[in-house]
C-alpha cells in the first residue's frame, strides 16, 4: 500500500449524487453532477492503483458549519485552522475545478499522469498539424 501513490479527495464531492447529499446537490449544476458521476466511478475502478484519502474541501466545510448553525466568526476560525490540509473541490465553479474534474473523470489522478496526457496531447497536435501543412502543399524551407 505504500508504493501506491496517494491522491486527496472530498468526500462530499465525489458523493454528490447520493441519496443524503441532495439537498446540496440541489446547489450544483446537473452537468457538474453527471461529470461527478464519472469521477465517482473512475475512483472506485482504480482504488487498487491508488490510496484515495477522502477529507471534506473548504465550500463543503463552511457549507456543513452553516447547516448546522455555527456562528461566522467560529468558522472562520475553523477554516483558517485547516485551509491547508483541505483537498481541493471538485465541484466548484472555477477553472481549476473543471479541470481537475476533467483529469479524474479520464483516471488521471496525479501530477504525473496529468502532464504525461499533456505531452501525448501536444505531441498528437504536432502530428496533426504537419499532416494539415503537408495535405495544404505548405513546405517547411530550411536554412
Amino acid at each position: 500500500m505504500a508504493d501506491k501513490p496517494m491522491v486527496r479527495i472530498c468526500s462530499w464531492c465525489q458523493g454528490i449524487n447520493n441519496d443524503g447529499m441532495k439537498n446540496f446537490a440541489s446547489t450544483i449544476p446537473e452537468n457538474v453532477r453527471e461529470e461527478m458521476k464519472v469521477v465517482d466511478a473512475q475512483v472506485k475502478a482504480n482504488q487498487g492503483n491508488f490510496v484515495f484519502s477522502h477529507g471534506t474541501c473548504l465550500p463543503h466545510v463552511v457549507q456543513s458549519f452553516r447547516e448546522m448553525k455555527i456562528p461566522e466568526e467560529r468558522i472562520k476560525l475553523m477554516v483558517d485552522k485547516v485551509k491547508g490540509d483541505a483537498p481541493p473541490c471538485l465541484v466548484a465553479d472555477t477553472q481549476e475545478s473543471q479541470a481537475l474534474r476533467h483529469a479524474y473523470m479520464k483516471g488521471f489522478f496525479t501530477k504525473e499522469q496529468m502532464e504525461q496526457a499533456v505531452e501525448k496531447q501536444k505531441g498528437a497536435n504536432d502530428n496533426i498539424t504537419e499532416r494539415f501543412q503537408v495535405l495544404a502543399g505548405i513546405r517547411k524551407f530550411h536554412a
